[in-house]
């Protein structure tokens, strides 16, 4: 079986066929999201690092200030001072309330982010309530921490902790955040407070 066309309509297919001039177009519109999504994932992954570098250094120039024993200015306590210095580093781009600072002292650099001392009378390697411990931040409880809750005083060690949670700009990166759109980060460093 034979398929005769009209030359006018074989001599319009071949010009269709031959035209390139919308080629471009096309192309761009299907490379066009992609490369767009993929610039957004670049600026929020660098936003993201230079977020984590910016509290990272006001944390270590809190931690710097707060070694010294220094009153704190403006009528602020030691504790409030420092987490002062800890915001004005994230140049606002982190609300205040998606901040958290916390100190703890502790009495020596190896227990820093470990647990009170137990006895593990039914040997499960984990405290049990009624196990003997020994109650080294003094609260009354054991605790899985045991540091204290302070700027402590002249020699404590003291570790400082922020944190912190970025709320993801990118639909893309949405179901890879940990909570709500946010994702959580934390930093902490653990210094000795000189003599004062």
């Amino acid at each position: 079986m034979t398929v005769s066309t009209h030359p006018r309509q074989s001599g319009l297919l071949r010009r269709f066929a031959r035209a390139e001039r919308g080629n471009a177009l096309v192309e761009w519109g299907f490379v066009a999201p992609v490369m767009v999504l993929l610039i957004m994932v670049i600026i929020e992954l660098s936003m993201i690092t230079f977020i984590n570098n910016a509290v990272e250094g006001g944390l270590k120039e809190a931690s710097r200030w707060g070694i010294t024993g220094q009153s704190a200015p403006d009528g602020l306590t030691r504790e409030q001072y420092i987490a002062k210095m800890i915001k004005e580093h994230t140049y606002g781009l982190i609300p205040e309330a998606d901040i958290t600072v916390s100190t703890k002292v502790y009495p020596t650099f190896s227990d820093v982010g470990k647990g009170e001392p137990f006895t593990d009378t039914n040997a499960n390697n984990k405290y049990d309530a009624g196990e003997p411990y020994t109650d080294v931040n003094k609260n009354g409880k054991w605790d899985a921490d045991m540091g204290s809750n302070s700027v402590g005083k002249g020699g404590d060690i003291v570790a400082y902790t922020v944190d912190y949670k970025w709320t993801v700009m990118t639909p893309l990166l949405i179901p890879f955040a940990q909570s709500n759109g946010q994702f959580n980060y934390a930093a902490t460093v653990v210094i000795r407070n000189e003599p004062f």
